[in-house]
C-alpha cells in the first residue's frame, strides 16, 4: 500500500515510517523540514500543511492509497503565545488535507490523529471514553477539537474514509 505520511519529520512520524517499511508499504512523506538523512530511500515532499496548494500537489503527485495524517502543531503553551499559528497548522492544515484527498484520492482511507485533549481535564465518574463530550482546554484542544469534527464531517458527507484517532500523551 502506498501510505502518505503528514509530519513524516516528527517524533511519531519517524518511528511511524520506519514500521510501515518493515512491512513493505510505500512511503511518500511530507513535511515542513528537509528530509532527515534517517530514511535516505523514501521519497520526500518538503512542503507546508498550511499551503493548499502545497498539500494537493502532495496528493495529486504522490497517488497514496493512505494517509496518516500526522501534521500538527503539539505544544500546548505555543497555542496561547501563537492562536492564529495553532489554527492555521492545525485546523487549516487537516482541511487542506481532506479537500486535496477529496478532489484527487477520494477512495483512499485517512487516519486522522486528534488528540485526547479535545475531552479537557474535568474530573468524571469514569475513564474518558469515545462518547464523552468535548471540553478543549486550551487553543491547542480547541484547534484539534474542530480538525477532528470537520474530519468527520467530509466523511459523512463525501463518503470519505475517514478515521480520527484521539491519543493520550506517548513519549
Amino acid at each position: 500500500m502506498r501510505v502518505l505520511v503528514t509530519g513524516a519529520g516528527g517524533f511519531v512520524g519517524r518511528h511511524l515510517i520506519r514500521e510501515l517499511l518493515e512491512h513493505r508499504h510505500e512511503i511518500v512523506a511530507f513535511d515542513a523540514r528537509p528530509k532527515p538523512a534517517a530514511h535516505p530511500s523514501v521519497p520526500w515532499r518538503t512542503g507546508d500543511i498550511r499551503q493548499a496548494e502545497s498539500v494537493r500537489d502532495c496528493v495529486t503527485d504522490g497517488r497514496p492509497d493512505a494517509c496518516i495524517h500526522l501534521a500538527a502543531m503539539t505544544f500546548i503553551p505555543a497555542g496561547w503565545a501563537e492562536p492564529d499559528l495553532i489554527f492555521s497548522v492545525n485546523l487549516l492544515g487537516t482541511l487542506h488535507l481532506l479537500q486535496a484527498f477529496k478532489a484527487s484520492a477520494p477512495k483512499a482511507r485517512i487516519l486522522v490523529i486528534s488528540s485526547a485533549e479535545v475531552y479537557g481535564h474535568s474530573e468524571r465518574p469514569h475513564p474518558v471514553t469515545e462518547n464523552d463530550l468535548f471540553d478543549p482546554t486550551n487553543p491547542y484542544a480547541v484547534a484539534k477539537a474542530a480538525a477532528d469534527q470537520m474530519s468527520l464531517l467530509y466523511h459523512r458527507e463525501y463518503s470519505l474514509p475517514i478515521l480520527v484517532a484521539r491519543p493520550c500523551n506517548h513519549i
